[in-house]
């Protein structure tokens, strides 16, 4: 996880993702399988392209080279490619960018319309990123460094009384670590009126992969999330709720869960346990995108 405010501006699949460790017998089948229902319908890009994960991770047989191999030095044919590819597979969002209807050498694996579909590489595939990695990423990147190289600044805070063990008055001044860095962010984020976040890979609000403490965006009015891979509205209701002062919010080209009416969100994805959840219900033309 993205522990720096300098978040790439995406995060790759990585199949092998919490693999870490000698594993009891067993358990890399059970980890397989968890990984795959996780990644089933998620929201992803592919080189510039948005799609819905509809398959995989998973392995297929590799497709044969374009050409033949050169022979290696001495004379000896190279080593044959591998027999096998991990892929997952896509759904994209327009027709054309696809090549087939999630078939793969005549097995069906999943089901698309015709050219919409596509089994990708893993490591060509761009997941979701958070709130704040998205805001990092495109606003704090090129001001960090610069917060950065005023660390030597003071942080003390006003001189603090106190009295010692023989009754005589003094003071000691107190440092706040890390309030210098609070203080900038802070301000930066009020600054905000308007972000657009459009055709970033902002897909949820949580976690809080890059500062921590309480922060908002108190005077932004207009909010571009458009082509985002923003596809749970409880994820919009939080990043919402960071907005207090919002008029405009702008959703075009979301792949967006029908809502049920009468029914309540859920909590975001991520959101920590002890967060109290406001418990919006969504009525007719409560609020018209």
């Amino acid at each position: 996880s993205c522990s720096s405010p300098h978040c790439p501006p995406h995060r790759k699949m990585d199949a092998a993702a919490g693999a870490e460790g000698d594993d009891p017998a067993g358990a890399a089948p059970a980890q397989e399988e968890q990984q795959r229902s996780s990644l089933l319908g998620r929201r992803c890009r592919v080189a510039g392209n948005l799609g819905t994960i509809r398959w995989g991770p998973g392995h297929v047989a590799a497709p044969p080279p374009r050409q033949r191999p050169a022979a290696a030095e001495g004379g000896e044919d190279a080593p044959p490619g591998p027999l096998t590819v991990e892929v997952v597979g896509v759904e994209y969002d327009d027709p054309g960018v696809g090549k087939h209807d999630g078939t793969h050498q005549g097995e069906r694996l999943f089901t698309c319309p015709q050219g919409f579909g596509s089994f990708v590489k893993a490591e060509k595939v761009d997941l979701g990123i958070s709130m704040q990695s998205a805001l990092a990423t495109k606003y704090f990147d090129g001001l960090l460094p610069q917060a950065a190289s005023k660390s030597r600044v003071s942080e003390s805070v006003d001189a603090l009384g106190f009295t010692d063990s023989k009754g005589r008055e003094k003071a000691m001044a107190v440092e706040f670590v890390g309030r210098y860095g609070v203080e900038q962010r802070q301000q930066r984020l009020e600054g905000f009126v308007e972000i657009a976040l459009a055709e970033t890979n902002l897909e949820t609000r949580y976690p809080e992969d890059v500062w921590e403490g309480d922060w908002c965006l108190p005077n932004l009015k207009s909010l571009w999330l458009d082509k985002t891979l923003l596809h749970e509205w409880a994820d919009v209701r939080a990043i919402c709720e960071k907005c207090p002062c919002l008029e405009w919010l702008s959703l075009a080209k979301l792949r967006l869960q029908p809502l049920i009416v009468g029914s309540y969100l859920p909590e975001p994805r991520g959101a920590p346990v002890n967060v109290v959840c406001s418990g919006l219900v969504i009525k007719p033309d409560y609020c018209r995108v």
